[in-house]
């Protein structure tokens, strides 16, 4: 992975011994989330025990454009940047904050990754979920999988008029 993710001070400890947050209140922490909001707290406890929790520090890399794409992550909090490489250097293209999910398309597409995420914030604190757990849960629960979908098709009708506001300047 491009960027080590780190345990925080103090917390490390208690997320490694599993004295941080038991199983059920990681699982409540996730039906805050949108996208598994309308989800079971069963489902979210097998979810919980299948992912990771990781912590990165400010200007660390989650993924680089064009590593396989093996995880996805939910952001739980702090922000990171969304960048393309171009030719004269790395173009911010979006901001992802809390609640925010990013990897999905590089598993769904099963493709290399089509951006680089760098965190901007102190922290970033993510959910890592393995493509194969990834694709488990959405076959696993079609409400998820539908909420994904939206996402994306939100953002490519964002994508979309972005790209038609250049075009617009251009001519």
């Amino acid at each position: 992975m491009a960027g080590e993710a780190y345990q925080q001070p103090g917390i490390s400890e208690r997320i490694r011994r599993g004295y941080d947050m038991s199983v059920l209140q990681e699982a409540k922490l996730l039906s805050s989330i949108p996208i598994f909001s309308r989800l079971d707290i069963k489902k979210l406890q097998l979810l919980v025990l299948s992912s990771e929790r990781l912590v990165y520090r400010k200007d660390q890399f989650l993924c680089r454009q064009g590593d396989s794409g093996n995880e996805a992550f939910i952001v739980i909090s702090g922000e990171a940047d969304i960048l393309v490489d171009t030719g004269d250097g790395p173009l911010k293209v979006a901001t992802i904050g809390e609640h925010g999910i990013v990897g999905e398309m590089a598993i769904l597409c099963d493709q290399p990754r089509s951006a680089s995420v760098k965190t901007v914030t102190p922290t970033l604190e993510t959910l890592k979920i393995e493509k194969r757990e990834f694709l488990a849960f959405l076959r696993d629960n079609p409400e998820v999988a539908l909420e994904v979908t939206r996402h994306l098709a939100e953002r490519l009708m964002k994508t979309t008029q972005d790209l038609a506001r250049v075009r617009e300047l251009a001519s």
